[in-house]
């Protein structure tokens, strides 16, 4: 599958920072291009991204593929958020997968050593050191976190990789997704959509935590996703900014 942008034009309102996303026709039906971002940013694993895919197949928030390929993604036609999801809806998808045990694990060391490879790469020293103490206190924050069971976590949900289907909530942009710790997908729902503690507390992966372990681990969590976003901002999307163009 190798399709040119020509007859597809840009979604509007779609705010992802990897993939770029268009509207169109594919075999006579409205649909959505995704058009993929490299695959060598720590984290991706387009492959077992497919397998996610195949996997939440049939689920209401999963998006439904009509071809894809390692470049591309082409799917059913979804339209922009007209509002803010509702968090009662957030916190139930977020639910459904995190019963999901039976996917490809994310393999945290290997994003850790991409970043480190970024850094030593680095000819100035002084920025050097600074991200090298970033990629350091990552580490000590991710392994700081309670030690839940591993389960389908996407790992980079925000506002920009939703859509909706009529009113259904529709979620995109599984290339880092995979089995693993659910704390960032929490600290998300947090920071993101502004779901409150208790309410989180009570997903089923963390009932047995008392309320302050799981806030001491919240905050922890929410300080992980912003080491986390800073490294990617300093190292990645530099590099990708030919993704815009």
């Amino acid at each position: 599958m190798a399709l040119t942008l020509a007859g597809w034009r840009p979604l509007e309102g779609h705010s992802g920072t990897t993939n770029t996303l268009f509207v169109g026709t594919y075999k006579n039906q409205p649909a959505v291009l995704r058009i993929n971002c490299r695959s060598d940013i720590p984290g991706i694993n387009r492959q077992r991204e497919q397998q996610v895919l195949a996997r939440i197949a049939g689920f209401s928030w999963a998006p439904d593929v009509l071809e894809s390929s390692v470049d591309q993604l082409i799917l059913c036609e979804y339209q922009e958020l007209s509002n803010m999801p509702a968090q009662a809806d957030l916190l139930a998808i977020v639910a459904q997968w995190q019963s999901i045990s039976d996917v490809p694990e994310q393999k945290y060391d290997l994003i850790w050593k991409g970043y480190q490879e970024k850094i030593d790469a680095i000819s100035a020293s002084e920025q050097r050191a600074s991200l090298q103490e970033n990629l350091d206190r990552t580490r000590r924050l991710f392994g700081a976190l309670p030690k839940i069971p591993y389960c389908l976590a996407h790992h980079d949900l925000h506002i920009g990789n939703l859509l909706q289907n009529k009113q259904q909530l529709v979620v995109l942009d599984w290339e880092y997704a995979g089995l693993g710790s659910p704390w960032l997908d929490v600290a998300a729902l947090s920071e993101e959509f502004g779901c409150e503690e208790a309410a989180l507390a009570k997903l089923p992966l963390f009932e047995h935590l008392n309320t302050a372990d799981f806030q001491s681990a919240l905050k922890t969590a929410i300080a992980l996703r912003s080491e986390l976003n800073q490294l990617w901002y300093a190292l990645v999307q530099p590099e990708s900014a030919d993704v815009k163009g």
